[in-house]
């Protein structure tokens, strides 16, 4: 199964953009040291944001520890929201673009299973004959 994709650029005031990608489900940004993106200041038990990807389904954002400090489109992030390509996520000096999110697809088969083609071939014979 091909992973999924999540990229974000990040503007945080007085500093170049930067642009992140992973090939990962779920990633964590916040104010937390262990966040995978962490965002200044780091305090213990600071403000996170779960940024998960689903297979066929849309992505959702989910924040813990202080969910007031962040926003999705302007609005206050306090629950689980879905969340896709466009979407702005805020908190103190940052802006936070969602370049993509891509949850894992399952890959085309590339052979069609044992005995499909003479199935499809009988079925189709038998549409003609009657």
């Amino acid at each position: 199964m091909p992973p999924a994709i999540i990229s974000l650029e990040i503007h945080k005031t007085g500093e170049k953009p930067r642009s992140y990608r992973f090939d990962e489900a779920e990633i964590t940004l916040g104010f937390a040291g262990d966040c995978k993106i962490r965002l200044e200041p780091q305090v213990t038990g600071g403000a996170v944001l779960r940024l998960r990807t689903h297979a066929q389904q849309p992505a959702t954002l989910a924040p813990s520890g202080a969910p007031a400090v962040f926003r999705l489109n302007g609005n206050f992030c306090g629950a689980s929201h879905p969340v896709r390509s466009g979407d702005i996520i805020t908190a103190a000096n940052y802006v936070i673009k969602v370049i993509g999110v891509q949850g894992p697809v399952a890959a085309p088969l590339s052979a069609p299973p044992a005995g499909l083609e003479e199935l499809a071939e009988r079925i189709a014979l038998r549409l003609v004959w009657e």
